[in-house]
């Protein structure tokens, strides 16, 4: 295994968030709060300026109108403000589409939107701005169904895109996502929107520098792709420098190693702890092994409890708690092979999302 001192890391640098809540119940508020630095943020910045709107469940009309309002106050008293203070961030839970104009003239670099209960959202509204958010660079959805109505402001501008427990996105647009090069995608059927994504968007396997991918709930890999498309797509992503991947299907998780690109620096693995999936540790010791395998890599962390899920282990077919002292003897011997390259393998805090076995 390698040493602690291999393993040492610097306490986290922290960032200041101004967050300016609306509900339409009460008057704004704002509130300043002091968080880590998100180790996957494509832009971290030491202040970020949050304007939320929150309108998630039954609101009445006049509550709607009274929001609406308050979004109109507070976009015209943004446009004043020095650029350093103005607002970056805009999180939008269960919008409607009277709220959109209310903050046209905003200039935000994140986008989060959140669904409703139906699941659903619309997003044409900004198209329509009279004054375009030219800086956007990093959009975040969640909780949405059947989605393909991307707007041209997205499509044609977003460097990274964030799908958060959504499911059937698809990838059709004008726009084409020509600068897009960060994806990340969290359950439901994140390996077919993955696919979906590589499929529907020409250019994007030449492009995608980070990718993350969190699948541990079962939807996956059922009807249109198999664990093939998903090995040779990630073959062929020739820039791919962060990998994250999380799956915990026995089927899913096997035969990675070999389909790494040679670009990745980054690279952590969630796996199940399966016997086939033990058997499989046998490449991965094997790869490690040759410093011809990923050339480039400098951070690395393989686990096997891609089955918890909230602390929840989920049920198994087979009785596999024993095979834990054999996997943490594979993985030590994957370990123990790149610590030995020049320069080494350091050994990567996790930073997806399950919580630790």
């Amino acid at each position: 295994m390698p040493s602690s001192s291999s393993n040492a890391t610097n306490s986290s640098p922290v960032r200041t968030l101004i967050t300016t809540t609306v509900t339409g119940r009460s008057p704004p508020t704002t509130e300043e709060t002091t968080v880590p630095f998100d180790p996957s943020d494509p832009f971290p910045t030491s202040i970020t300026r949050v304007l939320k709107l929150d309108l998630q469940g039954y609101v009445s009309g006049e509550d709607q109108a009274t929001a609406t309002s308050h979004l109109q106050h507070i976009t015209q008293e943004d446009t004043t403000k020095d650029p350093s203070e103005r607002i970056d961030t805009v999180r939008f839970s269960a919008p409607r589409e009277e709220q959109w104009p209310a903050v046209d003239g905003l200039s935000p670099i994140h986008l989060e939107v959140q669904a409703n209960v139906d699941e659903s959202i619309d997003l044409s509204p900004l198209d329509k701005f009279k004054h375009p958010w030219t800086a956007l660079r990093t959009f975040r959805m969640g909780s949405v169904c059947s989605f393909e109505e991307w707007p041209t402001l997205i499509t044609s501008q977003v460097e990274s895109i964030d799908l958060d427990y959504s499911h059937a996105i698809h990838w059709t647009s004008s726009g084409g996502f020509p600068n897009l090069k960060r994806l990340k995608i969290e359950e439901n059927n994140a390996i077919d929107m993955f696919l979906f994504a590589m499929k529907e968007t020409p250019g994007l396997l030449g492009r995608l520098e980070v990718l993350h991918l969190q699948s541990t709930i079962g939807c996956d890999l059922q009807n249109d792709f198999t664990p093939r498309n998903l090995q040779m797509k990630l073959r062929r992503c020739h820039v791919l420098k962060d990998l994250g991947i999380a799956l915990a299907q026995e089927d899913s998780d096997l035969g990675l190693a070999r389909y790494l690109p040679r670009s990745l620096e980054r690279l952590e693995l969630r796996c199940t702890m399966s016997r086939v999936m033990l058997e499989d540790l046998d490449e991965w010791v094997a790869h490690a092994n040759n410093p011809k395998w990923l050339p480039s890599l400098k951070y690395f962390v393989l686990k096997y409890n891609a089955n918890i899920i909230e602390g929840r282990p989920r049920d198994r077919t087979d009785d596999v708690e024993s095979l834990a002292p054999q996997f943490d003897a594979k993985i030590a011997l994957v370990y123990a092979a790149l610590e030995r390259r020049s320069p080494p393998v350091r050994w990567c805090a996790p930073r997806l999302k399950l919580r630790e076995a």
